[in-house]
């Protein structure tokens, strides 16, 4: 019985002991950087998201890239993001552009803002994807552009819609259309030759 007593003591004390060892977990690392202000309507509700983006000279064409990023929280993960292509912008103030479909590969034309929009897996893998609805008013106006300190500014309208069969993410709706954008980011200067 005293051999007993001993094994539950030494159990009830090596669990005091990892418990109190344990600290509080770490949330994982944020994928996106927040380098500006955006504010925005996703289906009529004001959506809390992220700012950023990457600029390059490539064949003496400009090329700036906008990244709109959300994430509700950490244990349950509902990443959104909605990418801008955007083309010299230094000929397009206060121009009302269309937006039109795009994907990382495959740019619009220098006439339009390519865009694309999808939910995210753990920050970098594609979930459900859409195109823009071509049929509705989609449009962006690049109401700044300091090539100086590499920020631009703008404003957008633009609604998606659904490519797939079936949902990755139960959470995204079929059309999702963001209104009444307006965002001021930095651009991260990328060297390509």
């Amino acid at each position: 019985m005293k051999g007993h007593i001993n094994i539950i003591w030494v159990l009830f004390i090596g669990l005091v002991g990892v418990m109190t060892s344990c600290e509080k977990a770490t949330p994982p690392p944020d994928h996106f950087p927040n380098w500006g202000e955006v504010s925005i309507l996703r289906n009529g509700e004001s959506k809390n998201l992220r700012i950023w983006g990457e600029t390059y000279i490539l064949d003496d064409i400009r090329h700036c890239f906008v990244y709109l990023n959300s994430k509700v929280n950490y244990t349950i993960r509902k990443e959104e993001m909605i990418g801008f292509v955007i083309q010299k912008p230094e000929t397009k103030i206060e121009d009302t552009l269309c937006v039109g479909y795009s994907n990382i590969f495959f740019p619009e034309p220098l006439r339009c803002v390519g865009t694309y929009y999808s939910s995210l897996i753990g920050g970098d893998v594609i979930g459900d994807s859409y195109k823009v609805i071509p049929e509705e008013y989609n449009y962006m106006v690049v109401t700044n552009w300091d090539p100086e300190n590499l920020t631009i500014s703008g404003e957008f309208q633009v609604s998606y819609y659904f490519t797939g069969d079936e949902h990755v993410h139960d959470w995204m709706a079929d059309t999702i259309r963001f209104t009444e954008g307006r965002f001021t980011t930095r651009l991260e200067d990328l060297d390509i030759k």
